[in-house]
């Protein structure tokens, strides 16, 4: 069992803010080899034909991701919203520190409700570190604490990936009990129902704030991304001194699929109530003669990944998806089987209650908080 001394932030180490002169311009003016690092610590703000600090040394972002830590290495430098903190005492292994120090940092900002980590704040935060029968730092326990820190974290790595390709799946409910016809799109939906144009802005939307809610191109279904707007109202447009007006255009329990955007393009959606949309999304509104005769809920769930294999360079449109066939199932008289429908629906719905509970479930794991 270790024994462990606490000292004070500032006694291990001195804090170094960022030089704001690595501004965007004075990068672009100074191009060279080495890295300048900002908040972001993921990609560096620019490389230049200088270096401040050449070596190892432990830095956090002070902004943005305020109170990550990582450890920098070779030649850089750091701008605004990152700071350095430079080991002042011997025997210190910096990923120890990177470890222990998280957690300190996040207890700091979470107590005091702000999104940026400041020297005054932390100065004063209480470190433990383990010591030896000398009582001098103990490098080798502080080397095996890190190791299964490092440890630990790989095995979150690999479980968040599996939540993630857990995410993308798109399960098969089994269908071969039933007897199929393959219509195509364009005789199903009436795709000549377009949606909102690019002025049907969020600024617009919250200018006209009300109940409606409108959808964006998101990968969640009842994630209003737009914000909610009042219902039957009128862009109006000065152009070349002439006032156009448009109506706002509103659905009413349809199903809508992402014609753009990274993450999202391709998913389809059933919106029930009345909403609207952004430029980025279509309505799918069934013919009339259809409407009692399909569910749009097997609809969503036998379209969406047929959608997704057809998105090319994250964009879909009405050319691409108006000739895809789809499964419908029918009686023997050949009319549409709305009861088998909803049997395949219902299926649909099990697995996917069955995958959000497993997700769930590895979110608890990687919520777990790890004190060794």
């Amino acid at each position: 069992m270790c024994k462990f001394k606490e000292k004070k932030l500032h006694e291990l180490f001195d804090n170094i803010v960022g030089n704001s002169k690595y501004t965007k311009q004075y990068c672009n003016e100074h191009k060279g080899q080495y890295k300048v690092y900002s908040a972001n610590i993921s990609e560096e703000l620019a490389s230049i034909n200088e270096y401040d600090y050449d070596g190892e040394n432990l830095s956090y972002s002070t902004r943005g991701n305020a109170g990550i830590l990582t450890i920098l290495k070779g030649k850089y430098s750091i701008g605004n919203n990152r700071a350095i903190l430079s080991s002042k005492l011997n025997n210190m292994y910096l990923p120890y520190f990177k470890y222990i120090l998280a957690t300190l940092f996040k207890n700091v900002t979470r107590q005091n409700g702000i999104q940026a980590t400041t020297w005054q704040l932390i100065k004063d935060i209480l470190v433990p570190i383990p010591i030896n029968g000398k009582e001098e730092f103990d490098i080798d326990s502080q080397i095996t604490i890190a190791n299964k820190y490092i440890h630990l974290e790989n095995i979150a790595t690999i479980i968040s990936n599996h939540k993630k390709n857990l995410q993308n799946i798109y399960l098969v409910a089994e269908q071969t009990d039933y007897k199929y016809v393959y219509p195509k799109i364009n005789k199903i939906f009436d795709l000549t129902k377009s949606t909102n144009s690019s002025k049907f802005t969020i600024g617009f939307i919250n200018a006209n704030q009300g109940d409606v809610p409108v959808y964006g191109a998101v990968n969640t279904e009842n994630y209003a991304s737009y914000g909610y707007v009042k219902d039957n109202i009128i862009i109006e447009e000065n152009k070349n001194g002439k006032i156009t007006k448009t109506p706002v255009r509103y659905f009413e329990n349809c199903l809508t699929y992402n014609i753009d955007g990274e993450g999202a393009c391709g998913y389809v959606f059933y919106r029930t109530g009345r909403f609207s949309l952004s430029e980025k999304v279509r309505p799918l509104i069934i013919f009339d003669e259809y409407k009692d005769k399909l569910d749009p809920i097997y609809l969503k769930y036998v379209l969406h990944p047929l959608f997704l294999s057809k998105v090319r360079g994250r964009k879909i449109n009405k050319t691409i998806i108006q000739d895809l066939q789809i499964p419908i199932p029918v009686k023997e008289n050949g009319e549409f089987d709305l009861k088998a429908q909803k049997e395949i629906s219902e299926k649909y719905k099990k697995l996917e209650a069955i995958k959000e509970q497993v997700i769930n479930e590895i979110d608890k794991v990687l919520s777990i908080t790890v004190e060794i």
